[in-house]
């Protein structure tokens, strides 16, 4: 039935909201059984005809692994085609990416079984040739994390969901009826499959009824991405006049009325009152007394409702206000009226714009070369903490480091003063990484330096190009950024070449086609077993080590060595 350890718990069993141990969970005195390997359900899966299938997963590491079990599976018939053609596919590929681990586990490992995985960590060339791969049928199975679930045209006869706990950045928890529907709703190819099937693994740590549940509750309510930023403030703010149009524009939108819980219960309630009301006026079997009941109702919900309105505007209001100061302090605004600074930020359109923006105006990284350029803005391309290794910078990049650090907090200061969320910290440790990148390092390098992943690599460098060219079209906005321009240009130049220039033209114009050059001098380079995934930190061994005293360590040595090596140990002891 599942979830046996999760009841041994003393605080634990896994609820909606991550771990608690209130209630003794039934069958928790049961021994959990043995999960099945992900090869075996590949296996199973092939031999009742359920496959191509998905397996969804919810770590990078997690999926590496489970597609490296099914080297217990026989290859595929086709294995040395499927090869072939993702040679010429990633033909393009320089030598030494050729060399890079995912390339040569996808190569060596995964696709000989028929097998790949898919995740944010690898290269885009690799993620799309594994997406036409298993769109074209030619792969057993697609070992995935959920991102997949979204914007990604994957269809498959089987979706397995292989662990129904997933870490959204704050504490373990079950999938919500959201992310379970959207990952099973690819299960099912229109025109292929009669029908879908989904495929739930056995977890010790999760019952039976709280698989249920989830598989049964109603969805959640969508929640609205909309909030109001820098740019999109300075593009509809004209004149005094617009401030309160922009209020009202807030108080309106689906965020605010999401977010204001008053608002969102009464406009439900006086729904339902509606609906009843003509439901019992449509069967005729409504008193005279019971009209006046419901519209007396009716009319105090709707008079609560209409002043829960007014109270969302002034809110909405109080945040235009406290937006419109922050934008006087930096003088964006004066008067309520633009000034000449204005037209640099309309051009900004990253979440920490207003930052970016007094960079350009107060001419700070004109002294910059074009690669500390590139590297300064790359700050601004990673909008989480993660477990990653700063690289070296030079002297001046220190510098407008703290420079930086004194601007983009007096900015976050500023707007928590006015109860703002606008603009985010600045992860801390993620610098150097577009620096080596634009002085020509390889990109195998410079992630295992940094403990990144290739695809983290790549996507940083991609966002870096954009911020580039933002601040490009920023700075030809008035004579504040003519200096700049060429800078930026060169500084786009140095990103724009190997893996990261290629991920632009195939995003465009997808995969290049099987040439005749299928790649016969590519030799795939050969992984051991126990290889640790680069990129993903592994846990280390807690425990306690026992010390060898030296003496010990010169006897052994001194037993297993022939007399000749014998003088070596009197030169160290010199």
């Amino acid at each position: 039935m599942g979830g046996e350890l999760a009841g041994r718990v003393r605080w634990g069993g896994v609820a909606s909201q991550g771990f608690r141990g209130e209630e003794r969970i039934a069958g928790a005195d049961k021994d959990p059984r043995e999960l099945s390997a992900p090869w075996r359900v590949v296996r199973y899966l092939e031999g009742e005809a359920l496959t191509p299938a998905i397996y969804f997963l919810f770590s990078r590491r997690a999926t590496e692994e489970a597609a490296s079990s099914c080297v217990a599976l026989r290859p595929v018939p086709h294995a040395a085609e499927l090869i072939r053609e993702a040679k010429g596919r990633l033909a393009d590929l320089s030598p030494a990416d050729r060399n890079l681990r995912q390339v040569a586990l996808l190569l060596g490992r995964f696709l000989p079984r028929g097998v790949a995985v898919h995740h944010a960590g690898l290269l885009p060339q690799v993620k799309l040739l594994v997406e036409e791969l298993f769109q074209a049928g030619a792969l057993r199975a697609v070992f995935a994390t959920d991102t997949l679930a979204l914007g990604i045209n994957m269809p498959a006869r089987t979706v397995v969901v292989g662990e129904m706990l997933k870490f959204d950045g704050q504490s373990r928890r079950l999938l919500t009826p959201n992310e379970y529907r959207q990952m099973t709703g690819r299960a099912g190819r229109r025109g292929i499959d009669e029908r879908g099937v989904s495929l739930l693994m056995y977890s010790p740590w999760v019952t039976f009824q709280q698989t249920l549940g989830v598989l049964t509750s109603d969805l959640l309510p969508l929640e609205s991405a909309f909030h109001p930023t820098y740019s999109t403030a300075m593009n509809l703010w004209l004149g005094p006049e617009d401030e309160e149009r922009l209020a009202d524009l807030y108080a309106r939108s689906l965020r605010r009325f999401q977010h204001d819980r008053t608002l969102k219960e009464l406009t439900e309630r006086k729904q339902a009152l509606e609906d009843a009301f003509e439901q019992e006026r449509a069967s005729d079997h409504i008193a005279r007394e019971e009209v006046w009941e419901h519209a007396a109702e009716l009319s105090r919900v709707d008079y609560e409702l209409r002043r829960a309105r007014r109270t969302a505007t002034v809110e909405a209001r109080r945040t235009v206000e406290g937006l419109a100061r922050v934008l006087e302090r930096y003088d964006y605004l004066r008067d309520a009226r633009p000034t000449p600074k204005a037209p640099y930020l309309r051009s900004l359109f990253d979440t920490n714009a207003l930052t970016l923006s007094e960079l350009l105006t107060n001419q700070q990284l004109e002294g910059l070369e074009p690669a500390e350029l590139a590297e300064a803005l790359s700050w601004f391309s990673v909008d989480r903490e993660s477990a990653i290794r700063g690289l070296p910078l030079t002297r001046r990049l220190h510098r407008l480091r703290e420079i930086l650090d004194f601007l983009h907090g007096g900015v976050l200061r500023e707007e928590e003063r006015h109860e703002l969320q606008m603009s985010r910290p600045l992860p801390v440790d993620f610098h150097g990484v577009a620096l080596a990148w634009a002085e020509g390092h390889d990109l195998a390098s410079i992630a295992q330096r940094a403990r990144m992943q290739e695809g983290d690599v790549v996507g940083a460098l991609q966002k870096t190009l954009d911020l580039i060219n933002q601040m490009r079209g920023a700075a030809l906005q008035g004579p504040l950024g003519t200096n700049l321009i060429g800078l930026l240009d060169e500084a786009d130049g140095l990103l724009r070449r190997g893996v990261v220039q290629a991920s632009y033209q195939w995003a465009v114009g997808g995969l290049p086609e099987v040439s005749d050059d299928t790649g016969e001098d590519w030799d795939v380079r050969i992984l051991p077993e126990d290889e640790p995934s680069a990129g993903l930190i592994a846990a280390r061994d807690n425990r306690p080590r026992r010390r060898i005293p030296a003496f010990v360590k010169r006897r052994g040595a001194g037993a297993s060595t022939s007399t000749r090596h014998r003088p070596a140990v009197g030169r160290r002891r010199k």
